[in-house]
């Protein structure tokens, strides 16, 4: 089996600063889903359909899940 070198390309810095913003934001998401938890109800709307009626329930742990499933900016 043929081994293919692993290239790490430069990064300029434009491509650091838009990876420090990815990070940014996702921390930032994880402050807001935290700090907002108390607030909310205890049975909150998951999924909506194309008419935006609600269609499914979930508690609020469910919230997050969404920072958890965000692509990572690494």
């Amino acid at each position: 089996m043929q081994t293919r070198p692993y290239l790490k390309p430069e990064l300029s810095t434009s491509d650091k600063m838009i990876e420090a913003a990815g990070w940014l934001c996702l921390v930032c998401l994880w402050i807001i889903s935290l700090e907002g938890y108390d607030d909310l109800p205890e049975i909150i709307p998951t999924h909506f359909n194309a008419s935006m009626e609600v269609n499914d329930y979930g508690s609020k742990m469910t919230m997050l899940v969404l920072p958890v499933i965000l692509p990572s900016p690494f």
